[in-house]
């Protein structure tokens, strides 16, 4: 796209959004949290700008879990006198009460214990720039923490929800934050190698990636080349599981539907190919059956009419889903290689080895039997909630209950090559191994 042409799309589209309520400059267009989505499908940016932002507790707690966070970095010292507070959080039109609490402050406790240890020079929710990887100026994200010394960065990204597994490896938020303390500092510490973590404590996720300077030059070219796809006009939609996880125009999304067309069609070589005009036409046709005048011109929504057609096959194709992923892991299971994937231990419960024992431990560090026994045996979680009440640490609790506590192996289970827990071997990989010396 020519600078004129440029300029003239970055007019429009901040005269429509101005029409629309939307602020052009209250946020950066090229968001690292929203990086996946437009890297991965350029047609994707800007109808989400005029989409409202999204609200949700999780966002809310996030928020205060942050906020907790930055103070304890800052000052060095635990915040525990707002425990009990209650923060009032708005998230798009809507207004949030969030308590901070004991369990609140113990997740945010494990994320500044990771980060307030590293060597060099820290940057708390520092703001970045990274606008020369893009066609708009004032393009930047906050970084949450980074720790700087000679020759090495160490970039860390809190995560405080628990719906969804965040992955350090390939995450082009993390990168972006890493680009812009390359840029503004890289002549000071001579960066050449940098650690991506990401920290998700509710979920007791902890997720390390390495890269090389080169690594993150290569990434930032990639990014460049992807903000200014996405930065035009009919930008090409390309629909897939990272992009369209958090999109907020995907149930009105044509492109989505003919990825689910083309995946009941078994067209499984046509599901890494550039989606076109045409496609989008030819399936919003097959939902119409013929009876719909539909204009396909600058028109990626999917109609009423069409989305009632499309979703009497929800129940088709979560079924379908189902079915393949219990065979896939079925192999897994039985030790067959299935690419991409691998067998780990599941997550499970802790539980207490002996209830009396329990009882006399949980007595002993001062909780009372009310609390101990409510209505039926506490469990482990709820016993460290409650010795947090009373006075305890987090890190002391593994050492106070380990003599009563126990966590029995998870049922195996089938995950992505990604997954950092480490792959189990199973039984039946060494069953045949003593064979001959059984006979």
């Amino acid at each position: 796209m020519s600078n004129h042409s440029l300029s003239t799309f970055t007019a429009e589209i901040t005269a429509a959004l101005k029409k629309a309520g939307k602020d052009f400059g209250a946020h950066s267009v090229f968001s690292p949290s929203g990086s996946a989505m437009w890297a991965y499908c350029s047609g994707s940016l800007v109808p989400n700008l005029f989409k409202p932002d999204s609200a949700s507790e999780d966002a809310a707690y996030g928020t205060v879990g942050h906020e907790l966070a930055e103070q304890w970095l800052k000052t060095g010292e635990k915040p525990s006198h707002r425990i009990g507070e209650v923060v009032s959080i708005s998230e798009g039109e809507r207004l949030f009460e969030v308590e901070i609490t004991d369990e609140m402050m113990s997740f945010v406790e494990e994320y500044v214990d990771w980060c307030i240890y590293l060597p060099g020079v820290h940057f708390v929710e520092t703001r970045v720039d990274f606008s020369d990887l893009t066609p708009l100026k004032k393009q930047s994200g906050t970084a949450d923490h980074c720790a700087c010394e000679i020759g090495h960065m160490t970039i860390t990204d809190l995560k405080m929800g628990k719906g969804v597994q965040v992955f350090a490896k390939d995450n082009t938020q993390a990168v972006l934050y890493a680009y812009g303390f390359f840029k503004k500092y890289d002549e000071l510490f001579d960066f050449q190698t940098i650690t991506i973590r990401i920290g998700q404590p509710r979920l007791g996720h902890f997720d390390v990636w390495e890269i090389t300077r080169a690594e993150l030059l290569r990434w930032a070219a990639w990014l460049k080349e992807r903000a200014y796809a996405a930065w035009c006009e009919d930008a090409t939609r390309t629909p897939g599981e990272k992009q369209c996880r958090w999109c907020k125009i995907k149930q009105d999304c044509a492109a989505h539907a003919v990825l689910i067309d083309r995946l009941v069609d078994g067209a499984f070589d046509d599901l890494e190919s550039p989606i076109t005009s045409d496609d989008m036409s030819d399936v919003q046709s097959k939902l119409s059956d013929g009876t719909f005048g539909f204009e396909p011109i600058r028109s990626n929504k999917l109609t009423l009419d069409q989305k009632t057609k499309l979703i009497v096959y929800r129940p088709m194709i979560e079924s379908w889903f189902s079915e393949i992923y219990a065979d896939l892991e079925s192999r897994c299971l039985r030790g067959e290689t299935v690419p991409g994937y691998k067998v780990v231990e599941g997550r499970s419960n802790r539980v207490f080895t002996n209830a009396e024992s329990a009882v006399d431990t949980l007595e002993f560090l001062g909780l009372p039997d009310d609390v101990i026994r409510p209505r039926g045996m506490i469990t482990p979680a709820q016993a460290e909630a409650a010795l947090l009440k009373v006075g305890y640490r987090k890190k002391q609790l593994p050492d106070l209950l380990h003599s009563v506590v126990r966590k029995p192996p998870g049922k195996p289970s089938m995950v992505p090559d990604s997954d950092s827990r480490p792959a189990i071997k199973l039984a039946s990989d060494t069953a045949f191994d003593n064979l001959d010396e059984t006979l």
